[in-house]
């Protein structure tokens, strides 16, 4: 039997083996759309709604009511129309999907496969596009940046389904374009508002960075990025009288109320997630701070391409900054902001060892912080555990319709622990 054939029937049988595969094998062809196999069956198996309250507030439970309320209530496609554009709601996909899932059950894992099935087609296309473009060999080390980049925002984030969806979509758009001019990727790009309308504000970045001088001004972007690093005075009410000018965004000033921006700001965490939060925002300033410097002493990598995304991702990073005066948004566009810098970072580093470069000035530092990241990676990690039981490892397409687990793993190790 042809090998090839051989994986996917294996992928379908068992899983979690695909996955391992997929990782082990990534430069086979083949490994992506294992992935994405994968990426389909842990929706299926995903806990929306845990047996065992564990302190995570899930939007898949509200996710699943709603299913339950069309299945029951909406029975035409001009009911649902009705339903768009309600209360707080100017999204169209999550409503689509659902009204369409609606048709046939009220079962919300079938719904959340639905939604792992797309959004595992863009995370595993966005995961390859970077794999595929780096060396063959390469510094052991850097696979802790690609386990980075692959946690950023992993399948098990379909538990905010509209938001994560956009994000992969649009580096699905943007990446491309930017590395190699792929203008029809573009698409993409303008679909995501329909997504999650807060996806407006990277395309007008993306958009306005289309129009900006590019290599020449390279050093401007990095200090437009420094300086917004310690940029902290915006006034949020100036920005809620904004967003009070947009009609499509009136119903969102919830986002902006003082209430809920308090709620935010004074939640509490336990210290290791406060030394993950940490790692992430300084171990990334620094890496990316190194990475420009690389960029800037080998006129090797200095191409077209290696500009445009590093001079979009300093760009984009910086109105982050900007914005993460708003905890309720600022912080989610990090994690895009960081998809962008992180594929940078591999591309340059990897690029530096492959002409050769033997000099590279802080090697030792850059090397120490990527050790540092494993801890945030970890932390990605750990997350998951919340989202998936056992059936995760043993079950397939064929067992998790009959055999649900609905009791997350995080609760096993601590039982063993």
């Amino acid at each position: 039997m042809n090998k090839v054939v051989l994986t996917y029937i294996t992928t379908l049988l068992f899983p979690f083996i695909g996955l391992c595969t997929s990782l082990y094998n990534w430069t086979k062809r083949y490994s992506k759309n294992v992935f994405w196999i994968f990426c389909a069956f842990s929706g299926l198996v995903f806990i929306y709604k845990p047996d065992i309250h564990i302190g995570i507030g899930n939007d898949s439970e509200r996710y699943a009511d709603v299913l339950t309320f069309m299945h029951n209530n909406i029975h035409s496609f001009s009911a649902f129309k009705d339903t768009l554009y309600q209360g707080d709601s100017i999204d169209i996909y999550q409503p689509l999907i659902t009204y369409l899932v609606s048709l046939y059950t009220d079962n919300a894992h079938w719904l959340f496969f639905i939604f792992a099935l797309i959004y595992g087609y863009f995370y595993s296309r966005n995961i390859w596009f970077v794999l595929e473009r780096l060396p063959v060999k390469f510094n052991r080390l850097y696979w802790i940046l690609i386990a980075y980049f692959i946690l950023l925002c992993p399948i098990w984030n379909i538990n905010g389904v509209r938001m994560w969806t956009a994000l992969q979509v649009f580096v699905y758009g943007a990446l491309p374009y930017l590395m190699n001019n792929d203008r029809r990727k573009l698409i993409w790009c303008f679909i995501c508002p329909f997504i999650h309308f807060s996806f407006v504000m990277p395309l007008i970045v993306l958009v306005v960075h289309r129009f900006l001088p590019l290599k020449k001004s390279m050093g401007a972007y990095f200090v437009f990025f420094v300086i917004t690093i310690f940029f902290n005075t915006v006034d949020i009410a100036a920005i809620r009288n904004i967003v009070e000018q947009i009609p499509f965004l009136e119903s969102r000033q919830s986002y902006l109320s003082d209430a809920y921006i308090e709620k935010v700001t004074e939640t509490t965490y336990s210290a290791y997630v406060n030394v993950a939060l940490f790692l992430q925002k300084w171990c990334s300033y620094i890496l990316i701070f190194l990475t420009y410097i690389y960029y800037k002493s080998s006129r090797q990598i200095q191409t077209e391409e290696m500009s445009r995304v590093l001079s979009f991702t300093l760009l984009l990073y910086g109105v982050v900054n900007i914005i993460s005066v708003m905890p309720t948004l600022g912080s989610r566009f990090l994690f895009l902001a960081q998809m962008f810098a992180f594929a940078a970072i591999l591309f340059v580093i990897t690029k530096l060892q492959t002409i050769q470069v033997t000099r590279l000035p802080y090697r030792k530092l850059f090397n120490c912080v990527t050790l540092l990241l494993a801890f945030p990676t970890l932390f990605y990690f750990r997350i998951g555990f919340d989202m998936y039981g056992i059936m995760i490892f043993f079950g397939n397409f064929f067992t998790a319709p009959f055999i649900i687990s609905d009791i997350p793993l995080i609760l096993f190790v601590k039982s063993i622990l």
